[in-house]
């Protein structure tokens, strides 16, 4: 049976289409990074239409994220992924994904190249299936996989929460917000979960409409940190915005995702399904 090693079984198989899928898969528990001795974001060209400044403050008081949230029951949208490798400064593989979610139910995802399914994902709120056609295994479990792999704990709120730009849910509110005229930076040394105890280092910026456009995250303990930027807003239906760019920089892993969103639906029903088969080996974790 094919038994994990964390870290060092995703830099085994690096070169592997299945090495970047997991790291797709982890890159939405948002974890596996560098630590960074400051919130500021990593040194990077940002999204030509995106600048990311911290503005100077009119004002600092203590406060959870305000932050533009979607009124919707079904998300989906279909995005281009290329995996660049920032080390070497090179592309690494580009896929396609398809990205389902029933709000607060579940979140589902496929990974395709050239039109051919090459894993498949469904996320609950008690549960995690996971499997892999390329080299026939499956994980029908808990999320438990994520902190084994990640050394962090993370739950579907989170993932739903932070793929749609909004703020960490059933987290205390010990921000400090900054205002200007460009908009409002929220930031916090640690950062504590209502739920688990968990604790973070965040920085949280949004534009002048309250939208989402940089987030970074640090958990204290394992070190492990992501930066996300969102850029390039449409308008959705009932007057809603939703990004069609989104960038995510994992240094440790020296890996850098472009995602390209296209076909964004709101309220629409989408696939959700997904079947276990018996002849492939089952993942196990120790």
């Amino acid at each position: 049976m094919k038994k994990w090693r964390g870290y060092n079984y995703l830099g085994g198989l690096f070169s592997s289409f299945q090495a970047h899928l997991l790291v797709f898969v982890v890159l939405y528990s948002l974890w596996a990074c560098k630590p960074h001795n400051t919130i500021s974001p990593p040194n990077y060209s940002p999204i030509d239409s995106l600048s990311i400044k911290t503005p100077q403050s009119t004002a600092s008081i203590l406060s959870a994220p305000q932050v533009y949230t979607l009124n919707y029951l079904w998300y989906s949208t279909r995005m281009a992924i290329t995996v660049k490798n920032t080390a070497q400064e090179q592309d690494v593989i580009s896929v396609n994904a398809f990205y389902v979610n029933k709000k607060d139910s579940i979140i589902f995802i496929t990974i395709s190249k050239m039109g051919i399914e090459g894993a498949r994902l469904v996320l609950e709120k008690d549960s995690v299936k996971y499997i892999n056609h390329l080299n026939q295994t499956y994980y029908w479990g808990t999320y438990r996989i994520f902190e084994y792999i990640l050394g962090c704990k993370i739950d579907f709120s989170m993932i739903e929460s932070l793929f749609l730009g909004q703020d960490l849910p059933f987290f205390d509110s010990s921000c400090h917000k900054d205002s200007s005229s460009q908009g409002i930076t929220y930031s916090a040394d640690s950062r504590t979960s209502l739920n688990n105890k968990q604790v973070f280092e965040q920085k949280l910026q949004t534009d002048s409409l309250s939208r989402t456009i940089y987030h970074y995250l640090k958990d204290v303990h394992s070190l492990n940190s992501i930066a996300i930027w969102f850029d390039d807003f449409i308008s959705l239906p009932d007057g809603q915005y939703g990004y069609q760019r989104l960038k995510i920089e994992i240094s440790n892993m020296h890996l850098q995702l472009q995602c390209q969103l296209k076909s964004t639906k709101l309220n629409v029903p989408g696939p959700t399904s997904i079947k276990k088969i018996e002849k492939y080996k089952p993942i196990e974790i120790q």
